[in-house]
């Protein structure tokens, strides 16, 4: 458990005046309903139980809920730490084959949520239960009240998070700056580098608004919904270890091979990429409803991303291992790994900020 900071003394003695606890008697007796010892002395337990109480009547100030009031806080978000807003939250006193609500509130933008309740002093159990709709999403272990506050925070699965994904959110962002732009005209090259400036305005990193623009540009292809091929790229760099390629550069030269290469990956591996996009709310869990035509339309292009392969066509690219960088060099339709030749370090120091050229992808013939 995380201990708990001791409040300042001043701010503990201000409390007790505001709640009118001004003497020796009145201090015994909020320790007594809350069971520590009698004393009458300001001790750490009895600070801690008058930051709480003045706490909860804040909270049910807020509520305007009648004083005083007992008070549950707490937060509700994803396994991925992301809010779960506008979910019912309900605080539940357990009795007798039997329950009593005693609270009942929603969660904010943030996932936040404040209920204010009666003062009697119960020694029944009380749990925390979130609602979506008729569905319990989440709910906590029963506990009796030790305190006039409580703080529970709980995790919903994904399906319970009615904010934005990280893609709808990226795109909205992007297009607020942009105006109503093709995504997938958007550059990073000598001429332009509208990747960097978005960052900048959006505070998005780089490797995430390249891979939303590579997306777009494979689904334009594809004739698929950019928010699939984003699941598959952002959830291939979720579940695969070691360094990924830096995107940059032409990105059109860049996305057939893409496609290709997807293209002839299996299905249940194409599947796993899209089930961590989707368990990480990248991308909205109504992909499911598609992703079953979107895997099939992707391998429709199996024929042809095997002719391209036996082409001969080799990618280059630049990609990084830590600081330092290499180029990877092999044939862009290959299923599986990435590179059918081993790499190849090149001297070009070890700074990406500091070398002039920009990371790129083309194609070469030939030999090794």
């Amino acid at each position: 458990m995380k201990k708990r900071q001791v409040p300042d003394p001043a701010a503990a003695y201000a409390a007790l005046t505001e709640l009118n606890y001004t003497t020796p008697d009145s201090v015994r007796q909020l320790q007594v309903e809350w069971g520590l010892d009698p004393t009458g002395i300001i001790d750490t337990a009895t600070i801690h139980l008058v930051m709480d109480a003045l706490a909860a009547r804040r909270i049910g100030e807020r509520q305007n809920h009648p004083q005083p009031c007992r008070a549950n806080k707490g937060r509700v978000s994803s396994v991925s730490n992301e809010s779960a807003p506008n979910l019912t939250v309900r605080l539940v006193e357990q009795q007798f084959r039997k329950e009593r609500v005693l609270a009942e509130g929603k969660t904010g933008t943030d996932g936040r949520f404040e209920l204010a309740f009666p003062h009697d002093r119960s020694k029944l159990p009380v749990l925390v239960r979130v609602l979506d709709g008729d569905a319990v999403a989440a709910q906590s272990d029963p506990q009796v009240m030790a305190s006039p506050l409580i703080e529970v925070d709980l995790t919903v699965g994904v399906a319970h998070l009615h904010s934005p994904a990280e893609y709808q959110r990226i795109v909205a962002d992007v297009l607020a700056r942009t105006g109503e732009i093709d995504i997938g005209t958007l550059r990073r090259d000598d001429q332009e580098d509208d990747i960097t400036f978005l960052s900048n305005a959006t505070g998005w990193p780089t490797d995430k608004l390249s891979t939303l623009v590579l997306a777009t540009i494979i689904g334009q292809l594809a004739k698929i919904d950019p928010v699939f091929f984003y699941a598959i790229l952002r959830g291939r760099q979720l579940l695969e270890t070691g360094p990924q390629p830096l995107l940059g550069g032409d990105f059109a030269s860049q996305a057939r091979p893409e496609l290709y290469s997807l293209a002839l990956l299996p299905t249940d591996q194409i599947d796993a990429y899209a089930a961590a996009a989707i368990g990480a709310h990248i991308v909205p869990s109504a992909l499911n409803v598609a992703l079953p035509d979107d895997v099939k339309t992707l391998a429709s292009f199996a024929a042809a991303a095997t002719a391209y392969r036996q082409r001969g066509s080799h990618a280059v690219t630049w990609a990084s291992a830590g600081d330092l960088f290499y180029v990877e060099i092999g044939r862009s339709g290959r299923s599986g790994s990435r590179s059918e030749y081993p790499r190849l370090p090149v001297a070009i120091g070890r700074s990406r900020a500091n070398h002039p050229r920009r990371p790129f992808a083309g194609r070469c013939s030939g030999g090794r």
